[in-house]
């Protein structure tokens, strides 16, 4: 399990911001508060940004499957974080063609396509699109291995094999990526700083 993107403030921190307000009650504290919950909220954007700017995950997953969750000013330890399901993606969200031999697949952007031989694109009655296997075609034909060659469509559908949908990574993976997450982790530390310099300006213009 990846760690998610953790924002808090240490007490030096807090000590650094309080003193340029003087004493003001609550000032840094909520100033701080206001300025995490601002970064992570922008920050989503910026995750989904990179993560989709790698790899060919789409965008509507990543949307999905990311959250963040605000700083509580009342709360003893102030701490917001970005956070990302386990859950597995389904193949079709990623970049995949249909070809004779099966499914091409491209995980990495700017990186060369693998095909899944005998894997498959269909949308089931239910609306339901994604990528499938029959269960047990080892060899990965398409065809019904051990009898007469015909098409697995072309079979009496109790003479079968099952199918799978096929799954790759999820977006908790993305944040184990050294490489996303450095860049992910940068942009953040900047709009931090431009966020809190902001807040501690418009405070100082309301005391003034």
């Amino acid at each position: 399990m990846s760690d998610p993107i953790r924002m808090e403030i240490d007490s030096s921190a807090l000590a650094s911001v309080n003193s340029l307000f003087l004493g003001l009650s609550d000032g840094a504290r909520k100033t701080l508060v206001t300025t995490m919950n601002e970064v992570v909220k922008a920050g989503k954007k910026i995750v989904v940004d990179e993560i989709n700017s790698v790899v060919t995950l789409k965008k509507d997953p990543l949307n999905k499957e990311i959250r963040y969750t605000l700083a509580d000013a009342g709360q003893a330890a102030i701490n917001a974080l970005i956070t990302a399901s386990g859950k597995r993606q389904r193949l079709i969200n990623y970049s995949c063609q249909q070809n004779q031999a099966g499914v091409s697949v491209q995980i990495y952007r700017g990186k060369p396509r693998s095909v899944i031989t005998g894997s498959f694109m269909s949308t089931m009655k239910s609306g339901h699109k994604g990528v499938f296997q029959r269960h047990g075609d080892k060899v990965g034909t398409g065809t019904a291995t051990g009898r007469q060659e015909k098409k697995w469509g072309a079979l009496p559908r109790k003479y079968r094999l099952p199918i799978e949908e096929l799954y790759s990574s999820s977006v908790e993976d993305w944040f184990g990526d050294a490489r996303i997450m450095q860049t992910i982790l940068f942009q953040l530390g900047q709009l931090s700083e431009q966020q809190l310099s902001d807040q501690v300006d418009q405070l100082m213009r309301e005391v003034a």
